[in-house]
Formats: C-alpha cells, structure tokens, sequence
C-alpha cells in the first residue's frame, strides 16, 4: 500500500491498531526516501523568507 506522505496519513497508520507492522514499515521506508530525496526543505525555505524580506525592504524604500 502507497500512502501519500502527509502527517495525516502517517498518524493515521501509526494510530492505528488495524495496520499491519510490515506496513508501518513500508511506510516509514517511503517516509525516508522522501526526506532524503528533498534535501533540507527547512534551511531552504529560511534562506528564501530572507531573500523576500530583503526584496522587500529594498522595495518600501525604492
């Protein structure tokens, strides 16, 4: 089974008493392939939020 890796859906297996752990496995498998894959996201997005502060301070006073 394919979860989309939301925290929803994560919550939702975990919580679960109905999931299979070989599915709680897989999922967390999926989970950390996609961390991996997408680098650091935080970092990233605290880079672009001052850029766009910076832009637009420049702005207001341009």
């Amino acid at each position: 089974m394919i979860i989309t890796m939301y925290g929803a859906g994560i919550t939702d297996a975990a919580n679960s008493d109905d999931t299979p752990l070989t599915e709680l496995i897989a999922l967390r498998e999926q989970a950390l392939g996609v961390i991996e894959s997408q680098g650091d996201i935080r970092s990233a997005l605290k880079l672009l939020d001052a850029k766009i502060a910076t832009l637009q301070a420049s702005s207001a006073h341009g």
